[in-house]
């Protein structure tokens, strides 16, 4: 992928336009993907095509990433099954009972995190 031919602002537009048109924001609100494109050249006043061509480009890497993390994902979790079923037996035998309380509280800490994880309320 051939990203330095684009400036930052190039980037972030195309980024942009990919997650709301990975998340089906453009079906669900009615905006086609031309007319966010349109909008974000407005907003920007990059060249529609530089936009285009980055979109397509952000998406390629990232159907690509996937693809490869899914592979990767299955190979290596049937490896590390075979592996570690013996090792995490002799682990549970060793386990200090003060370490647990300790864990608990990291996730009541972990359930209390103030920031938002679901980027689906963007609104322009």
């Amino acid at each position: 992928y051939s990203f330095n031919m684009y400036t930052p602002s190039m980037i972030a537009a195309g980024s942009i336009a990919a997650a709301l048109h990975g998340l089906d924001w453009t079906g669900k609100s009615g905006c086609s993907l031309n007319k966010l494109l349109h909008l974000l050249h407005r907003i920007t006043a990059i060249e529609m095509d530089y936009l285009q061509s980055c979109l397509h480009q952000i998406e390629q890497m990232v159907t690509a990433s996937l693809n490869s993390d899914h592979v990767t994902c299955s190979e290596s979790s049937e490896n590390d099954l075979s592996s570690n079923s013996a090792s995490a037996v002799n682990s549970r035998s060793n386990v200090d009972h003060s370490s647990l309380h300790g864990g608990t509280e990291k996730i009541v800490e972990h359930g209390k995190a103030g920031t938002p994880t679901d980027v689906r309320d963007i609104h322009f």
